[in-house]
Order: C-alpha cells, then sequence, then structure tokens
C-alpha cells in the first residue's frame, strides 16, 4: 500500500530547489507519496513533482489540520519559514499526534521560546552555548505606553554603557534580520530612543568576527550537524543575504569545535526539539550564538550541497520513523558555495568544474536578484579558481569583487608551485 507524506510550507517553495524536489522522487521511487500543503508563491511540477494543495496565506493550524484530515494525510514535515509559521506549525503537529499521526516539528512551546529572542538566550546559556550580552527593553515603556517611568531611557543607557559599542537593536519576536539596528554609540542609541520601535526589543553587544551558521537534524537526542555555513563578517550594520558570498569550507582544528559540539547535543536532547534547528553565530574564535531558528532556512540548501545528506528526505524518515542519523565519516563531502551572479544561466564552463544546483532570478522589493548555488570537489578546486579569476568577471557571470571572494575561500587547495 503506497503512503503519503505531507509538507507543510509558507514561503515559495522555490527556495527549496532541487533539493525537494529529488526528496520526493527519492520516496517514490520507494512507494512514499508526496503532497505539498502551501500558502505562498507557485509550486510548478519542476519544484515539486507530485500533488499540491494552495492554501490561505493566514490559514490557522485548525485549518491546516482539516486539510490533512480530509486528504486522509496522517504523517507530515513542517518546512514553513518564519518562526510565527514555525510556531503554527506546532499547533498542528499537536492536532496529528493526539489523533495518532506524525508531523515532524518543534513543540509550538519549543518553536515559542526559540522564536522569542530573550527566553532563548537563557535556554542557550543553559545548554553550555555562548551568547552574546544583552538588554530587554519593554517597548510598552519606551513609546509612553505604561507607566510614567520618567528614567526608563537612562535606565537604558546605563545598561548599554556597561555591555559597550557597537550594539545592535533587534525585535525581540521578529526574524529574517528584519528591522535590526547597528547601534555604533551613544548619540546613535539617543536617536534610536527619541523615534523607537513600536515592540519589545532586545539591545545586544554587537560581536566581531565571521557570521556562521549550523543546521542540525534532530529526533529524540539523536542528531546529524550538517556542515558550518560562513556568511560573511560580522560587526557591523546587518547586510542583504543574497548579496553574500557563502562557503562551507571549516578547518578541522579550528579552535571552539568540540564546545559547539557539545552544546547541540545537549539542546538536541531537550524534549520538544525536533527536526531541522538552524543555530547561528558569530565566530572570534569561540561560537557566540545569536540565534536559533527552530525550522528549515535560507540555509538549507548550501548545507544540503556541502553534506550530500538532503534534510528534506531525513525529516520524512523520521516522520515515518526511520529514521537513523547519517554517519558523519560516510558522508561525502563537497564545498559548497553561494554567491550572488549577474547572467541569466549558468555558463557551460561552470558546470565543467562544479555542480550547478541552483541558478535564482528573483524580486525583493522592486529590485532584481540572481544568485547561484554550486558543490566543487576538492580535485576541481583549481579549475573553479581559475574560472573565478578568468572568465567568470570577464564575461560579466560575476563581479571582480565576488570573483575575489570566492578565489579566498580555500587557499590550502592551491596547488604548490
Amino acid at each position: 500500500m503506497t503512503r503519503t507524506v505531507a509538507f507543510v510550507r509558507s514561503i515559495e517553495i522555490g527556495q527549496a530547489a532541487p533539493f525537494l524536489a529529488e526528496c520526493v522522487e527519492r520516496l517514490r521511487s520507494e512507494s512514499v507519496e508526496s503532497r505539498l500543503y502551501y500558502t505562498d508563491g507557485v509550486c510548478s511540477p519542476v519544484d515539486f513533482p507530485a500533488s499540491s494543495r494552495r492554501l490561505d496565506p493566514k490559514v490557522t493550524a485548525e485549518q491546516i489540520h482539516r486539510a490533512l484530515v480530509e486528504d486522509s494525510v496522517t504523517c507530515g514535515v513542517s518546512l514553513s519559514i518564519p518562526d510565527e509559521n514555525a510556531v503554527r506549525d506546532g499547533f498542528v503537529k499537536a492536532r496529528v499526534e493526539e489523533q495518532g499521526g506524525r508531523l515532524v516539528a518543534c513543540d509550538a512551546d519549543v518553536a515559542r521560546v526559540f522564536a522569542n529572542k530573550w527566553e532563548t538566550k537563557s535556554v542557550l546559556d543553559a545548554h553550555g552555548f555562548a551568547v552574546p550580552q544583552a538588554v530587554f527593553a519593554d517597548g510598552d515603556l519606551l513609546n509612553g505606553r505604561g507607566p510614567d517611568y520618567v528614567e526608563y531611557h537612562s535606565v537604558l543607557r546605563e545598561q548599554v554603557r556597561r555591555i559597550g559599542y557597537p550594539v545592535l537593536v533587534k525585535p525581540l519576536w521578529d526574524c529574517l534580520g528584519n528591522g535590526v539596528v547597528h547601534i555604533a554609540d551613544e548619540d546613535a542609541l539617543l536617536a534610536f530612543l527619541a523615534a523607537p520601535a513600536p515592540g519589545n526589543v532586545l539591545i545586544e553587544q554587537c560581536v566581531t568576527g565571521a557570521l556562521c551558521s549550523v543546521e542540525v537534524i534532530c529526533e529524540g537526542g539523536r542528531f546529524f550537524i550538517q556542515p558550518i555555513v560562513w556568511k560573511g563578517a560580522a560587526g557591523g550594520p546587518p547586510s542583504f543575504p543574497f548579496t553574500q558570498v557563502r562557503h562551507t569550507v571549516t578547518p578541522a582544528d579550528l579552535p571552539g569545535l568540540r564546545e559547539l559540539h557539545e552544546a547541540i547535543a545537549s539542546m538536541s536532547a531537550v524534549p520538544g526539539v525536533e527536526g531541522a534547528i538552524e543555530f547561528e553565530f558569530v565566530y572570534d574564535g569561540a561560537f557566540h550564538c545569536i540565534e536559533v531558528n527552530p525550522r528549515v532556512s535560507g540555509s538549507t540548501g548550501i548545507s544540503v550541497a556541502a553534506s550530500g545528506v538532503n534534510t528534506y528526505y531525513e525529516l520524512t524518515r523520521i516522520a515515518m520513523g526511520r529514521w537513523r542519523p547519517p554517519v558523519p565519516g560516510l558522508v561525502d563531502r563537497g564545498i559548497a558555495l553561494q554567491f550572488p551572479v549577474e547572467a541569466p544561466e549558468p555558463p557551460p564552463e561552470l558546470e565543467a568544474c562544479a555542480v550547478v544546483h541552483r541558478w535564482n532570478t528573483f524580486m525583493v522589493e522592486g529590485r532584481r536578484y540572481r544568485n547561484a548555488l554550486v558543490t566543487v570537489a576538492s580535485s576541481h578546486w583549481h579549475d573553479f579558481e581559475r574560472w573565478c579569476t578568468g572568465a567568470a568577471p570577464e564575461r560579466g557571470t560575476i563581479t571582480a569583487e565576488t570573483a575575489k571572494e570566492l578565489s579566498a575561500v580555500a587557499p590550502e587547495l592551491r596547488p604548490v608551485g
């Protein structure tokens, strides 16, 4: 008898290409059918080669559960972004599992804690993660909506002085970098306090270093850690992710790796922590955790490209009760790279030295962006580097600045002499 696995998705499905489609085809070869329940964008057969059902963007947990019941689907996976949809899917999980089914997602309460940046900090600290110092700023007091605390701004200024500048102001409940403000000094803080954000915010120490993230697949204390994704410099104003060069080259002897793995193992054992979890860090010799996303993320694709371990497929194995964490030593790791491009199509000379997983063109606030996701085998790195510094910028495929960043990713792989 053919079994059906549901994928519950918010945001366009194209961002999961090509790995979700590969997961669907692999499941079909195992006599498992897939069905997508999505709220945004367009679902093409290329992105999801199986049946799908469009839901209202404001759909509730009860309505999603009702759709699953109508289709007699009792097994599924949450792939929803951003955090508020991960919380919603936690409630879908509860309804499905109350009736004997299985939906892989963090429990709603776990997702809520990770969605709240202030509550996240104490949980991270309890499990051995290093976390930047921070101050909780009450939006009601900031905006004069509560009791008249005349000197509340003075309280905040004193707390921030103890942390030290620069700091970042972050909306307590938002994610994806939305609303983050870089505060360089006290004058900038005074300007912010004169026209504050409408809600609660976190004022956090701005750690200077390298921004990076780690996706973890976990269930019941068992876990698999995907490669670290390096996302550029941290310590200044936030940058737009699709203009960055990202890569997965990490030295085996990098300080802090053991402590990082121990903290992840501790967090993975927490009841209700389940599915794909993304930990975001600033690294300066130690990994300072700045955020936890209780869901798949923008780093899922590059993680899969680096390890060959398809997060979407692994989540379905958890849903069907068949999961065993991949053995890290048996995983074929290449160098995965995500970078901005100028050309509408990948050139043949790139495809000769790299696996091109994705070559996107998309619009954000009326502006067009192009982005590539590739994997390069170590044995082909020299050819890829020559393409970066030669044909690619000459023909306008990438900018000279992008070419310089890409060629600097793995200098240890350059041939001697």
